[in-house]
């Protein structure tokens, strides 16, 4: 409808977006379209199926929103969702800036290790989400990957991707920081793993909304970063020591 106000929610997956939309769509004003980009990556396009362009996809999801706010989200690593248009996350953020989305929230996890571990634990599964009343499956004892683990279009190992999220990171919140008209940071660590509310709460309150009544419907997905859980910690802990990143194995 004329006068919705589009919101970006930036995030690399395993972050709890799912968690979080689910809970924000639930307000009398605000609309959720998840990963509008996600049909259009190369391993599920069907053969000889053209790409729509940035702005067609965009005023898709935006153009028949009868609510006050239209959220979507978009992956961020140049293998994700920016692969689409063999380019790179600055790219679609300025192109969303140019069509009027002025809103953006980072969605940041802080332990990037435990992401990788969560993503491949996932595809390990082929579960990604679990519903809140779903009684979680025990976990299962997991061999973690060190090398060759796709993200998107692309295969590294574990130290590698832990390094270009990182830079990612960097560069992306500081572009977006500096230049975006409205900003909203949420971090995985504080806002959604100990009560994702507080990221709903937060987000409504950004918005200028009252925070509604919602209910949660899906819960984290189940592991342990621990002997018990991984196979091979010991060499996972081996192959993190004395790197930046060895304290994210607590």
């Amino acid at each position: 409808m004329a006068g919705t106000e589009t919101v970006a929610i930036w995030h690399i997956g395993r972050s709890g977006s799912n968690v979080f939309g689910s809970l924000i769509e639930q307000h009398s004003q605000i609309s959720w379209s998840n990963e509008i980009f996600n049909p259009y990556m190369p391993a599920r396009l069907e053969k000889g199926q053209a790409v729509p362009s940035l702005f067609t996809v965009f005023n898709q999801h935006t153009e028949s929103s009868i609510k006050q706010y239209q959220c979507f989200d978009v992956k961020f690593l140049s293998s994700q969702h920016p692969s689409i248009y063999n380019s790179d996350a600055k790219h679609i953020y300025t192109e969303l800036l140019s069509y009027g989305c002025h809103r953006h929230v980072l969605l940041l996890r802080l332990n990037t290790l435990h992401r990788m571990i969560s993503h491949s634990y996932a595809a390990f599964k082929q579960s990604y989400h679990y519903k809140n009343n779903q009684f979680p499956p025990t976990a299962e004892l997991f061999y973690m990957p060190l090398n060759n683990i796709l993200v998107g279009i692309n295969h590294l190992n574990l130290l590698d991707w832990l390094v270009c999220i990182e830079n990612t990171y960097l560069d992306f919140s500081y572009l977006v920081l500096r230049t975006a008209p409205n900003v909203l940071i949420l971090t995985y660590e504080e806002d959604i793993l100990p009560d994702p509310f507080l990221a709903y709460s937060k987000l409504t309150k950004w918005l200028n909304l009252d925070t509604e009544e919602v209910k949660l419907i899906f819960t984290r997905t189940p592991f342990q970063v621990n002997r018990s859980f991984i196979s091979n910690y010991d060499t996972l802990s081996a192959y993190l020591s004395n790197t930046r990143y060895q304290w994210m194995l607590a």
